[in-house]
C-alpha cells in the first residue's frame, strides 16, 4: 500500500485513537465494529459510532487479523486502536490499527452509524 494511493474516506468523525471494543461478524460478508471515539477528534465529546464493512470480500483474513487483536488486547478490554482509515484502492479501505497493523478491507464499502 503506497502512500500515494491512500484518500481520507469522507467520514462523520475521526477515528484516530479509536478503540474497537467489539466486533460482529454476518453472513460472512459484513464486518460491525463498535468503535469508542476519541475526544481529540470529536470536539472533545467522544461518544461511540459503528462501522459496517459491507461486501467483504477478504472476510477470512480480516476476521482472522481482528480475532488474532482480540487475543493479544483481550486484557486491555478492547479490540485494537484505530490510528487512521484510509480508501486504498478503488475497492479496498485501508484501516490502521496499533495491534493488527495496516489492514486491508476489500469491501463495497463502508456504512457509519
Amino acid at each position: 500500500m503506497g502512500s500515494e494511493m491512500q484518500q481520507k474516506l469522507k467520514l462523520k468523525h475521526g477515528y484516530h485513537d479509536g478503540l474497537v471494543r467489539s466486533v460482529r461478524y454476518r453472513g460472512g460478508e459484513e464486518i460491525v465494529m463498535t468503535v469508542e471515539l476519541c475526544g481529540c477528534c470529536t470536539s472533545g465529546s467522544g461518544g461511540q459510532a459503528t462501522l459496517t464493512f459491507c461486501g467483504v470480500r477478504n472476510f477470512d483474513e480480516v476476521r482472522a487479523a481482528l480475532e488474532a487483536a482480540r487475543q493479544e488486547n483481550q486484557r486491555k478490554g478492547f479490540i485494537d486502536d484505530i490510528a487512521g482509515i484510509f480508501r486504498d484502492d478503488v475497492r479496498g479501505i485501508a484501516v490502521h490499527f496499533t495491534t493488527a497493523g495496516y489492514l486491508t478491507i476489500d469491501a463495497r464499502g463502508v456504512v457509519e452509524s
